[in-house]
């Protein structure tokens, strides 16, 4: 099947006396593919930075609960006072208070990681976290390298 483009204005003509390169199926394939591919890495890197700050942030709750029993501890022997006690109780609220919101960000990122590769959405597996991920160096060119 050929794909015919009316030249009313004599653009293409123009183009190919120019010397301009004319979009052909391969370069329009390429660019797709690198399109797609993009489209695909902006939300896995959005994904991969929300997952750790996600498992930070749990890590930061479940930590913070045995300094709040310490300093209790405190007040009831007159060592500390209430004002020590919110304060390591506002750390801990703070970081309980962020991991919902970091759930629903994660959650929106494995939906758009889905319909971008035609899926429907649903949960992403999870791999290597981003700590131990090793990043390919740039390439040059429109070269598309499969990982």
């Amino acid at each position: 099947m050929r794909l015919f483009q009316l030249d009313l204005y004599g653009q293409l003509r123009r183009a190919t006396e120019a010397g301009a390169p004319v979009a052909s199926p391969r370069n329009t394939r390429r660019t797709s593919i690198l399109t797609l591919v993009s489209d695909v890495r902006v939300p896995t890197s959005r994904f991969w930075r929300f997952d750790l700050q996600l498992q930070i942030t749990q890590g930061t709750s479940r930590h913070r609960r045995t300094p709040v029993k310490l300093t209790r501890l405190r007040v009831e022997h007159g060592v500390a006072t209430k004002l020590d006690v919110l304060q390591a109780q506002q750390v801990l609220d703070t970081a309980n208070a962020q991991i919902p919101e970091f759930e629903r960000q994660i959650g929106q990122m494995e939906d758009a990681i889905s319909i971008l590769l035609g899926d429907y959405p649903h949960g992403v597996a999870r791999g290597t976290p981003l700590v131990d991920q090793r990043f390919r160096p740039k390439y040059r060119g429109l070269t598309f390298v499969a990982p």
